[in-house]
C-alpha cells in the first residue's frame, strides 16, 4: 500500500503532466511539470498570461527537456495574499529553495517573457551557479520604464493608480490625453486599454504592477553574479513592439560576456512561439556545469 510520500516520489518520476502548489506566508505558486528530457528549464509567463503560454515549447522541447511552468502571482492559479504588499527577492529565494526541496535541480535554464523576465532574472540572480543560460524574450526590468516608476514608486503615486483602477473613466482620459500629446505611441495605448478593459484586468494591473515592483536589478551587480558562473543569455526582441522597446538593450548585454541577441521582426505578441527555434539550438552553447 502506498504511502502519501511514494506517491509524491511516483508523480516526479512520471513523465506526464504533474501540477503542484508552493505554499509560502500565504501565497501559493502553482506550477505545472511538462516533458521528460534530461535538461531542466524554469519558465515565466508574462502579463495577461499563464502556464499555458509555452504549449508550443511544450510541444516541441518534450523529449530533450523537463519544464518547469510557472504561473505567476495574480494569473492564472498562483495567489499572493495583499495587492498591496510587494514580493521582496528573499521572499523568491526562499519561494524557490522550497521548490528545491521538491525537485532538487542541480542546473537549469530559466526562461521569461515580458513582466516574466523579472522572475528569470531574480531567479538566476539568485541561484547564478545553478543556471545555465537565461532566455529572456521581450524582457521587462532591463531598461527603466517611465510609467511603472510613476505609478508604483511612491505611496501617493500608488494611491493614484488605484484610483485610476477604481475609476476606469479616470484613465481613459488619461491615455487619450497622453495619446493626443504624442507622448505614448497608438499601438501602445491599444495594448494598455485592453488590460484596462475590465475590471477583472484592472484589478491584475494594478496588483502586479505594486507586487512585483521590487523586482528591480542593478544591471551591473546581475551581470557580474552570471559571468562569474559562465551564465550565458540569449535575448529575443521584435522590432515593432510598442511595449518592450529593443533599443535599451545592448547597453546590459554588453556587460554579459556570453550573450546573443536576436530581433525578429514582429510585435510583443507572438514572440514566444517565435523564439522557439533559439531555445532548441542556444546561439551560445552550453556552460560547462562541472
Amino acid at each position: 500500500m502506498f504511502a502519501a510520500t511514494d506517491f509524491f516520489y511516483l508523480c516526479l518520476l512520471t513523465p506526464w503532466p504533474v501540477t503542484m502548489f508552493i505554499p509560502y506566508k500565504g501565497s501559493a505558486l502553482f506550477y505545472t511539470r511538462l516533458g521528460h528530457g534530461p535538461e531542466n528549464m524554469l519558465l515565466f509567463h508574462g502579463f495577461g498570461q499563464d502556464h499555458r503560454a509555452f504549449d508550443t515549447w511544450a510541444t516541441a522541447l518534450a523529449n530533450t527537456h523537463t519544464l518547469y511552468v510557472i504561473d505567476l502571482y495574480y494569473h492564472g492559479q498562483s495567489t499572493w495574499p495583499s495587492p498591496d504588499t510587494p514580493i521582496q527577492k528573499a521572499d523568491w529565494r526562499a519561494i524557490l529553495e522550497l521548490f528545491f526541496t521538491q525537485h532538487p535541480l542541480e542546473h537549469f535554464a530559466v526562461a521569461g517573457y515580458s513582466i516574466g523576465a523579472r522572475f528569470a532574472l531574480a531567479t538566476a540572480e539568485a541561484f547564478p551557479e545553478r543556471t545555465t543560460t537565461v532566455f529572456l524574450v521581450a524582457p521587462d526590468g532591463i531598461t527603466g520604464n517611465t510609467w511603472y516608476s510613476l505609478a508604483t514608486g511612491t505611496a501617493p503615486a500608488r494611491r493614484l493608480f488605484h484610483s485610476m483602477i477604481a475609476h476606469h473613466g479616470r484613465f481613459l482620459s488619461a491615455t487619450l490625453a497622453l495619446r493626443s500629446m504624442r507622448l505614448v505611441p497608438a499601438n501602445l495605448v491599444k495594448f494598455a486599454s485592453y488590460h484596462m478593459s475590465t475590471e477583472e484586468r484592472r484589478g491584475r494591473v494594478y496588483a502586479a504592477w505594486v507586487v512585483f515592483r521590487r523586482l528591480t536589478f542593478s544591471l551591473r551587480a546581475l551581470a557580474a553574479g552570471l559571468n562569474a558562473h559562465h551564465v550565458g543569455v540569449v535575448m529575443i526582441v521584435g522590432k515593432h513592439d510598442p511595449v518592450i522597446r529593443a533599443e535599451g538593450m545592448p547597453r546590459f548585454l554588453r556587460l554579459i560576456r556570453r550573450h546573443y541577441l536576436a530581433t525578429l521582426d514582429a510585435g510583443h505578441s507572438g514572440l514566444i512561439a517565435r523564439s522557439l527555434s533559439l531555445v532548441q539550438q542556444p546561439p551560445i552553447g552550453s556552460r560547462p556545469t562541472s
